[in-house]
């Protein structure tokens, strides 16, 4: 699989009630999606495997 599209959009559901959650996320992927690429998230994903497929 090739990815060709680098900016990918991230969105969660949050129920109406939970403003501050919803700040919170917000604020959560502003600081922690700034500079990643997709080859940055898949490497981490490649990382996890091993131990992902022992928890199996």
């Amino acid at each position: 699989m090739t990815l060709t599209d680098l900016d990918d959009t991230i969105a969660m559901a949050v129920p109406p009630a939970s403003s501050h959650l919803a700040a919170w996320l917000d604020l959560y992927i502003d600081t922690r999606a700034a500079g990643l690429t997709v080859e940055d998230v898949l490497g981490r994903y490649r990382a996890l495997a091993p131990v992902l497929a022992r928890l199996d």
